[in-house]
């Protein structure tokens, strides 16, 4: 897995808190992009997410509405404004109660690596190899 991203500098910031970025996410056979950006109009969504590959593509756009089209058709799921909180929240509680499994470390451990990895690339301007073991040579001095 591989990624780059580009955000738009602001003043008194450092460049991997920008709130306009760009993230481009390279998997073995599928492509992604992550855009979020507080600079532009209030209607327009601040958060899409876009992936591509297995002759499918999706469209998520502000956690509010994913589109999927595969086959030469088109499927679309909207949901409350909520980015998963209530779920998230429901998931602790019945793991808590003993009624779900946790999540595993691994998903927590791929999500840190990934977001240190784009603020990396932010920082370098180059793009950044995220496969297995890859993200300790990128280690800053």
């Amino acid at each position: 897995m591989s990624g780059h991203a580009v955000a738009v500098p602001q003043p008194g910031r450092p460049i991997e808190c920008s709130d306009s970025f760009t993230a481009h996410i390279r998997f073995a056979t599928v492509v992604g992009t992550l855009v979020y950006s507080g600079g532009g109009d209030a209607r327009l969504p601040k958060e899409r997410l876009e992936a591509f590959g297995g002759g499918a593509a999706a469209v998520l756009d502000d956690f509010r509405v994913l589109t999927v089209h595969r086959a030469g058709k088109r499927r679309e799921w909207k949901s409350s404004h909520d980015k998963g909180h209530r779920a998230e929240i429901r998931r602790f509680l019945a793991t808590v109660a003993g009624e779900a499994e946790p999540p595993t470390a691994r998903s927590y451990l791929d999500s840190t690596r990934l977001t240190l990895a784009f603020a990396h690339s932010l920082r370098t301007g180059r793009p950044v190899d995220m496969s297995a073991g890859a993200h300790q040579a990128q280690r800053e001095p």
